[in-house]
């Protein structure tokens, strides 16, 4: 099975945003059981996480500007990257406005409170930012497989 460079580095990027976004899946919320998650805090798992997608990203970029590893992008390229980052987009924005309608129906209309949640709304959208990741690499191979 031959790949090109545009997909094998979609490959890496579907690869290393799964993975971070297990470990924080992991590191919050824990394995399933009696045990308690992995790291108490907030601040560990966040810095890490951030700390890990900012040095993939870097050394993706940096591979990909590299003279030997460059690709030369067609329309083809430009076209897969956009629908990569369309769905992203829209991915981010389904999941913000399902959290602000959450936020209007149980404050607004069920006139109930909301008060914990904010923390969860918090891991909410960090996971969304990292699953928008996963969204956007897995519509690039899904493309590149497809031929289009």
């Amino acid at each position: 099975m031959h790949f090109s460079r545009s997909e094998l580095y979609a490959w890496v990027a579907l690869a290393s945003s799964g993975a971070i976004a297990l470990y924080y899946l992991i590191a919050v919320i824990g394995f399933p059981g009696p045990d308690s998650p992995m790291v108490d805090g907030l601040r560990g798992p966040l810095l890490t996480v951030f700390g890990w997608a900012l040095l993939f990203e870097i050394l993706l970029g940096i591979a990909q500007s590299l003279e030997s590893t460059k690709v030369e992008k067609d329309e083809r390229d430009r076209l897969i990257e956009g629908k990569g980052f369309r769905n992203a987009y829209f991915f981010v924005i389904a999941i913000v406005v399902s959290l602000l309608g959450h936020v209007v129906f149980w404050k607004v209309l069920a006139g109930g409170s909301v008060t914990g949640s904010g923390l969860v709304m918090f891991h909410t959208l960090v996971m969304t930012l990292l699953l928008a990741s996963v969204v956007n690499a897995a519509t690039k191979l899904f493309y590149y497989m497809r031929g289009s």
